[in-house]
This record gives structure tokens, sequence and C-alpha cells, in this order.
């Protein structure tokens, strides 16, 4: 599926640990986009193949190098397979601050990539800067809304302070417990 005039983006989000996506699916679904949800990378090919998403974000926890050789299967166009696959915009975090996981990560094609410690304001642009691109339009939005939704998200946006993901994760896990 793709994003067709008022559509709104449909994002495949790639994550083995489910607390850890937690408060990433609320960022990007108070963005209003369209999310799915691949609990590995061994199960997101089915999932690209069939929706075609628009952005593709892998949260690379538990097996980074299964993140790097899913991206490269996505530039085949998933060994050619399904070619329109190839020209999905790819953005990967990683758990550890390892510059040749990145490194490889973007010799495997992806378009964006960074470790964990990060604010959901600055992955919510990011992944805005990505689907511009494959929409060349704007996409709306990057502060909207953001400071009534930093509790329900764990952010500190008022400190600029990054979070580390598993600080997310910690923060989603009260507020769960909570409701």
């Amino acid at each position: 599926m793709h994003i067709h005039n008022n559509e709104t983006p449909l994002v495949l989000l790639v994550e083995d640990d489910a607390a850890l996506a937690a408060p990433i699916k609320v960022g990007i679904e108070g963005e209003a986009w369209r999310l799915l949800v691949a609990s590995s990378c061994a199960k997101a090919p089915t999932m690209l193949e069939i929706h075609q998403p628009d952005l593709l974000l892998l949260v690379a926890a538990a097996d980074p190098q299964a993140c790097v050789e899913l991206c490269q299967r996505v530039r085949s166009g998933l060994d050619n397979q399904v070619p329109a696959v190839a020209a999905t915009p790819t953005l990967v975090v990683f758990g550890t601050p390892d510059v040749q996981q990145r490194l490889a990560a973007f010799r495997a094609g992806v378009d964006d990539c960074w470790s964990a410690v990060f604010g959901l304001e600055e992955l919510v642009c990011r992944m805005q800067v990505q689907l511009r691109r494959k929409m060349g339009t704007a996409v709306a939005g990057v502060a909207r809304g953001i400071a009534s939704r930093d509790s329900i998200r764990g952010c500190d946006h008022d400190s600029q302070k990054p979070l580390v993901i598993g600080d997310l994760a910690r923060r989603w896990r009260n507020v769960a417990c909570l409701v």
C-alpha cells in the first residue's frame, strides 16, 4: 500500500521487544500515521511484500546483524521478487553506540541510522524527512502537539534531554502499570 494523495503514511516498525516498541508506537500513532509492527526481522519480509509500507523503521536491540541483512534484502527488492520495496526509506536505531554497526547499515543501504540515545521528537523528525523525500511534499506536524504528548511518550522536551531507549521502555512500563 502506497501513499496516494490524502492517504496517511504507512510505517512498518520492526522491533523484537514489545516494551521498547511501545513508546515508539505512541509517537508514530501521535503523528496520525498508520502503523504495522513486525516482532522480528524474519517476519518483516512478508509484511513488506504484502503491505509495501512507505517507511521501514528497524529497532536493532537484540540482533543488529539481522537488521543489516534485512536492509540488504530490502535494497535488493526482496531478492528481486518485489522491486518496489527497494525504494522504501529505511531507518535503523541501534541499541549500542557501535560505529561499525552503523557503517555496516549504511553500506547495506539504509537511509539513516543512529544509536539508541535519542528523543522521540528527533525520531519523528527523521521519519518526516524520509517521508517528504518519498512523497515529494511536506508531512504535517513536526511539533504538533508534542508537549501535550510528552507524559505519554516519556520525552523530556523541556530540558531537551535525549532518552536512552531503555529509559523509554521503563517509563512506558510505569505508565502501563497505572492504566
